[in-house]
């Protein structure tokens, strides 16, 4: 789902989100998981010798430093900016190692690479809308149950456990 779609929708609750998708009309957990940034690229692509890379953000993203907005293509959605990596629309960009390799496995990708980078800690919450800070309260003392090997378990079964598209290749 969009970020605007998600936001402008009934829901009290958003599962995944970092601080820097937040708004202000939305509450933080403390942080579940906390995940490397890694570089994706298309397989063809050679940012030492490339002069403008454009850069695949998302829409609502800060851009990192050093990424000049000329240089950037906007997408809805990681996936998209996945999509466009994988076709060559843009050369690279930028995410967390759970949802990269959650959509190369979804999408069976053959043109993305990625390199671990040590860019960037994302620390990924659970989002109260409209600032409820009952449901808050209760949203960590929920997450402070479960131990971090629990926790991560969870994340690797979810994110491993899906449905591959089937492509007649």
């Amino acid at each position: 789902q969009k970020p605007e779609e998600l936001l402008q929708s009934d829901a009290a609750i958003i599962y995944g989100i970092s601080s820097e998708y937040a708004t202000e009309d939305i509450a933080l957990s403390k942080p579940f998981l906390r995940t490397q940034t890694v570089l994706y690229l298309n397989s063809s692509t050679n940012l030492n010798q490339m002069k403008d890379p454009i850069y695949a953000a998302v829409k609502g993203s800060e851009l990192p430093k050093g990424i000049n907005e000329r240089n950037v293509i906007y997408y809805d959605t990681r996936e998209d900016s996945l999509n466009a990596v994988e076709k060559g629309e843009a050369h690279y960009s930028y995410g967390n190692a759970f949802s990269v390799s959650y959509y190369t496995l979804l999408n069976g990708y053959q043109n993305i690479v990625t390199v671990p980078i040590a860019k960037d800690i994302r620390e990924y919450c659970i989002g109260v809308l409209g600032q409820d800070h009952i449901l808050l309260s209760i949203t960590n003392k929920a997450l402070n149950l479960i131990d971090k090997h629990q926790m991560n378990n969870i994340i690797l079964n979810i994110a491993t456990n899906i449905n591959r598209n089937v492509t007649l290749s």
